[in-house]
């Protein structure tokens, strides 16, 4: 299996809608349906992620936003006697006085005041970064285009899907429990070839299948060319991936 990002170039003949990420009109049921062009590879590609663990930390605008809402809606709440809901000394009497009074029971970190653990800064820990959607990048063997998401060439009378789970289990291994999202491609990546391969291609197209995480832990298949793997933000993804048309491709189905 050899990966097409591996043949892709900086040629300035790639048409530049080819660049533009979309939902192809026709059918994902069959890699025929994308192109009866001899010519022309067809790559599945999966784009693996895990959602956030948590609520995202608060900027202090938005702290202050909420307390405010909080007060507001408390004067404005119908008032009534406590004494007939609570006993006198009771921790709930108590936690009722502190909401009246405007005390905080519940306090949340800001933005500001997070700081990143050792946890967050392990590329390899699917756990890290909670607040943030992670994503599954591979790191092949070569000195362009290292960082991708696992992707390959659809073989025989294979679906998109079926070609990017497989692909998937052969770079990283069948440990991985997987829940692929969509039948249909997420995105779309074509780029010429600076010169034809041995099979006749000239052109590759590229479509990118979603999926989510359940459990597992990849385990880099070097036999497929696989150095290493990361978990990544947006914007590490944006960091690693150094082909900018590339990065324009899947950057609209990525969240943050």
């Amino acid at each position: 299996m050899q990966s097409a990002s591996s043949e892709a170039s900086t040629s300035s003949t790639t048409s530049a809608a080819d660049h533009v990420s979309s939902t192809p009109s026709t059918s994902a049921s069959s890699s025929r349906s994308f192109s009866t062009d001899p010519k022309t590879r067809i790559v599945a590609a999966m784009i693996l992620s895990r959602p956030p663990r948590q609520m995202s930390p608060l900027t202090n605008f938005e702290r202050e936003y909420y307390k405010y809402a909080r007060k507001v809606n408390r004067a404005l709440g119908d008032r009534f006697n406590p004494d007939w809901y609570f006993r006198k000394g009771s921790q709930a009497e108590q936690a009722f006085k502190d909401l009246t009074e405007g005390k905080e029971l519940l306090t949340y970190p800001s933005a500001e005041e997070v700081t990143e653990t050792a946890e967050d800064k392990d590329l390899h820990n699917l756990e890290r970064r909670k607040d943030r959607t992670l994503y599954l990048l591979a790191k092949k063997k070569r000195s362009q285009h290292v960082w991708q998401f696992p992707q390959g060439g659809v073989e025989n009378r294979e679906t998109l899907s079926q070609a990017a789970i497989r692909e998937l289990l052969e770079e990283f291994g069948s440990d991985l429990d997987v829940w692929q999202t969509g039948k249909i491609p997420a995105a779309f990546y074509g780029y010429d070839l600076p010169k034809a391969t041995s099979e006749g291609h000239t052109r590759t197209k590229v479509f990118y299948m979603p999926a989510r995480i359940m459990r597992g832990t990849p385990r880099p298949n070097k036999e497929e060319g696989l150095e290493d793997y990361a978990w990544c933000t947006r914007e590490e993804v944006h960091e690693k991936i150094q082909n900018e048309a590339y990065w324009n491709a899947v950057r609209p189905v990525l969240s943050h």
